[in-house]
């Protein structure tokens, strides 16, 4: 999994709904380095184990090639990506290419002030950073590293202080849902405007231990409850999600988008891919190192993400059927049809339609 096209950075567009997004067209590099956290849920199920990472060159072959394709902007991604070997190496290589460049972290590095300083000053566009909890015990059930939530937070508060361009994604798992308010109150103190909650999928070992770490579906309710109570972000991204849990309401105001990323693969209106979920095509076993390799599998891989996410019987009636992804395989096979139907009637008894 060397490079890719991915489905990271969100445009407003036009839809059923005000608040449909539409994906912004990037070109994704991994540095397929380690990470310094364990995450019990991690999309990739080998990023625990001690990585170097590739070949420099290798990755500025990669970058090269993003912009022959007329790519302008760049998604940088690991394992965790700022602790790869001359990582400002390659934001100076990046910064020859690519008009805007982002970067997903666990944001733990940034604690040290010189580091994020210089990684600002270094050129990149925006910063993604991944919080699993608003307090230490939560965040860390999620990464098993001790000393992990503390170090996020003030790798956040010395970003902030020296850039606005940042994005905290907030997974929603069992024990993070409800204690999204807790989390609101936190980021809006260091001063957050740009959070993306994304809806735990199974894949890698979120896959392996999918049955612990799920958020019932019909409890998902208690994420517009909560993020209704706070008009203090200027833009909030909700991933992943079965639209059945959001009402109307909520999904039409100015600073909701709404995506489903990880079971659809966006193209052009001339066939051409422009996003697609990368961790979800590797969990099923495709080779995705270009954008070529994936137009020659492209028939095989929406088959396969049709199988990824599914819409059941109840869900032909909705009204949102055709902008909603589905809902995952994973959770209708772990907690059953006959659950699910019974989640859904919850659900549009307490949505009114």
């Amino acid at each position: 999994m060397n490079a890719s096209i991915i489905t990271y950075v969100k445009v407003i567009g036009k839809s059923m709904f005000r608040g449909m997004g539409k994906m912004k067209k990037i070109f994704f590099v991994s540095t397929e380095n380690g990470c310094n956290n364990n995450c019990i849920g991690c999309a990739d199920n080998n990023l625990n184990k001690p990585k170097k990472g590739r070949d420099m060159n290798k990755i500025f072959k990669d970058l090269e090639l993003g912009a022959e394709k007329g790519y302008k902007n760049l998604h940088l991604a690991g394992g965790e990506v700022t602790i790869q070997d001359n990582i400002f190496d390659i934001l100076q290589k990046a910064n020859e290419l690519y008009d805007e460049i982002y970067i997903t972290s666990n944001g733990r590095i940034f604690s040290y002030r010189s580091f994020a300083k210089k990684i600002v000053d270094s050129g990149v566009t925006q910063f993604n950073i991944t919080l699993c909890g608003p307090n230490q015990k939560i965040h860390e059930a999620w990464t098993r590293t001790p000393g992990s939530f503390k170090q996020t937070i003030k790798g956040i508060k010395n970003l902030r202080s020296l850039t606005n361009n940042i994005c905290v994604n907030y997974l929603i798992w069992r024990k993070s849902l409800y204690k999204v308010k807790n989390t609101l109150l936190l980021l809006k103190k260091l001063g957050i405007k740009h959070i993306d909650f994304f809806n735990l999928a199974p894949l890698g070992r979120g896959k392996t231990y999918y049955n612990q770490l799920y958020a019932p579906l019909k409890d998902l309710l208690k994420l517009e409850k909560q993020v209704s109570l706070f008009d203090s972000f200027s833009d909030i991204e909700i991933e992943d999600f079965p639209l059945c849990v959001f009402s109307d309401v909520f999904m039409n105001k100015s600073n909701i988008h709404v995506f489903d990323t990880s079971g659809r693969i966006y193209k052009d209106e001339k066939g051409n891919i422009e996003t697609y979920s990368l961790f979800a095509a590797k969990e099923f076993n495709f080779c995705i190192n270009s954008n070529l390799t994936v137009q020659k599998d492209i028939k095989k891989m929406e088959n396969k993400f049709k199988t990824y996410k599914i819409k059941i019987k109840e869900c032909n009636n909705c009204l949102k059927k055709d902008s909603c992804g589905g809902i995952f395989s994973d959770y209708i096979k772990l907690v059953g049809e006959c659950q699910i139907k019974k989640e859904i009637t919850h659900l549009r008894e307490k949505q009114n339609y």
